[in-house]
């Protein structure tokens, strides 16, 4: 009989441990699902960054592209104007008129150039709010492609 007794227990011991082993095995798969999970969000974040960074690097490109544009059709248009500005001022019956004519005209053309200068450093500065960017680096600088993430410890 308590060979019979002891079978029983050995049996009700490896139920035991059977059921442990199951309830064991199901956390463990709830773990891998949950660790399956994380690292989709982890992938969908990068991703999310990763963009964020392209959207920067592009608007701090498109701006310093506008810049130098401007700068260059101010510099070109004011050449080509000096042109026949110069020639009316060497002719004295109309240097005087010729005169006032360009500093109207040098007037009316830096304001126009310092406002589309400055629309466009006011449409990059609200762009970089929008993708919550640091100010743009100076104009000669090139967009720096890990300044939104962080330094690794290493």
């Amino acid at each position: 009989m308590w060979i019979e007794l002891a079978l029983l227990a050995l049996l009700g011991t490896a139920g035991a441990g059977a059921a442990l082993a199951w309830r064991v095995g199901r956390q463990l798969a709830a773990l891998e699902l949950a660790i399956t999970a994380a690292e989709a969000r982890g992938r969908e974040q990068e991703a999310r960054l990763t963009a964020l960074v392209d959207w920067r690097d592009g608007q701090e490109l498109v701006e310093h592209a506008a810049d130098t544009g401007v700068s260059m059709v101010k510099a070109v248009h004011m050449g080509i104007a000096d042109i026949p500005f110069s020639i009316l001022e060497a002719i004295p019956p109309t240097a005087v008129p010729t005169r006032v004519v360009r500093q109207v005209h040098d007037a009316i053309s830096e304001g126009i150039y310092a406002a589309l200068s400055g629309l466009n450093k006011a449409v990059g500065r609200e762009l970089r709010k929008g993708i919550g960017s640091k100010p743009a680096a100076p104009i000669d600088a090139a967009p720096a492609r890990d300044a939104l993430q962080e330094p690794r410890d290493e």
